[in-house]
């Protein structure tokens, strides 16, 4: 993994990946796979000179939430997305329709905000990883650049 990102020349380049969070409900081994993979990840981001920031889901989800809010007071977001918001509201919701919701967010804001690649994002359970790593980059793109975060290379 680090040659691959050596090749990219990304040395000194910022990478953003998802803080990954247990979550009550999950086994043992579950925790464990993913913080696994998050650890693989950043390890070969450091390996091959990247600074690595942790970003909690939260930031970039409510980052998406805050442009869905711009659209929907435009007039511009998609009426079948504001159905299923209005389908999903109340304490009775299941977990599942907010899952579902929250992808479905993620997959309209990803195909508005980069409609070069919106054949690539189908509405599909292993499509859902590719539209949150595009508004997670879009996310770290809105950073300022006087605002350096605070990584795993550069906490001295």
């Amino acid at each position: 993994m680090a040659r691959l990102l050596r090749e990219y020349n990304l040395i000194g380049a910022y990478v953003y990946i998802e803080k990954q969070i247990s979550i009550p409900a999950s086994t043992a081994w579950s925790i464990h796979s993913t913080a696994y993979g998050m650890g693989l990840w950043h390890g070969a981001c450091v390996a091959a000179g990247c600074k690595v920031v942790l970003l909690p889901h939260t930031q970039w989800q409510r980052a998406r939430d805050d442009q869905v809010r711009e659209w929907t007071d435009a007039g511009v977001w998609s009426e079948e997305t504001q159905m299923l918001k209005r389908k999903s509201r109340g304490s009775e919701r299941p977990k599942k329709d907010k899952h579902h919701y929250n992808r479905k967010k993620s997959f309209e804001a990803a195909k508005r905000l980069f409609p070069e690649l919106a054949t690539h994002l189908v509405h599909v359970s292993h499509h859902h990883g590719r539209a949150e790593a595009l508004l997670m980059g879009w996310f770290a793109l809105k950073q300022p650049c006087s605002m350096v975060p605070r990584t795993s290379a550069n906490l001295s």
